[in-house]
């Protein structure tokens, strides 16, 4: 497990940037410029497949990716075929196009934006099927935008630091997990803009404070683990 402090492509806002699952990393088409600062976050996250990409908000886990409908269908088809994972591709026509916003996932379950669960109910429905996973409406903190105040790995969730005890328990037991605990990312509680995770490791912007950096990973991680800065 590993843990990086860094900016990539020069900001530490950087979770739109990437798209992070246990076997495999797509990163922005960019990056190609930083072989160092790739090699590290590769590390950190143990990850060999990586794919360089224009990000879309697309969301997705290890069973699958889903792409909104704005994503150019041919790099959506070049991203399923440059993927050895066993990992199912989509693309779906939705209102609600910042997916990775609306929809909180790992492999066990997923939380989504409560309207888009009800005025989208098919879509949801397809949204489930490639990443195998139930998704429930809920808010955190009140905020719709699930999977923007929230990121998760099959262990834990840091979120929104005005969740309530009751979210964070609703949080836990809904995506079972071991721990779920609160606080700030680069001094947002919108705490996926600068967090990339799986169950191997962790990137994390570097304006984020001591405190929080060590609640993330052992929220995360499951334990504290040496963290290094790029």
């Amino acid at each position: 497990m590993g843990v990086v402090l860094t900016k990539i492509l020069g900001t530490p806002d950087f979770g739109p940037y990437m798209l992070v699952g246990n076997s495999y990393l797509l990163i922005h088409a960019k990056m190609r410029d930083d072989p160092k600062g790739l090699k590290e976050i590769k590390e950190a996250l143990g990850v060999e497949e990586v794919i360089f990409y224009e990000p879309r908000r697309e969301v997705g886990n290890d069973n699958g990716i889903v792409f909104p409908y704005v994503a150019p269908e041919d790099e959506v088809v070049r991203i399923a075929n440059e993927l050895k994972s066993d990992v199912n591709v989509a693309i779906v026509r939705t209102r609600f196009t910042a997916l990775r916003n609306n929809i909180l996932v790992n492999n066990k379950a997923g939380l989504v934006n409560p309207e888009m669960f009800s005025r989208e109910k098919d879509v949801v429905k397809s949204i489930e099927e490639v990443l195998d996973v139930e998704l429930i409406p809920y808010k955190i903190a009140n905020v719709p935008l699930v999977g923007s105040v929230a990121v998760t790995n099959d262990r834990g969730a840091f979120i929104h630091a005005d969740a309530t005890d009751e979210e964070m328990k609703f949080v836990k037991e809904v995506l079972k997990l071991d721990k779920v605990s609160r606080g700030y990312v680069n001094d947002t509680p919108y705490v996926s803009v600068g967090i990339g995770v799986n169950n191997n490791g962790v990137v994390i912007g570097d304006e984020t404070s001591p405190e929080d950096v060590m609640n993330i990973v052992e929220t995360l991680l499951g334990k504290t683990e040496t963290v290094f800065e790029l």
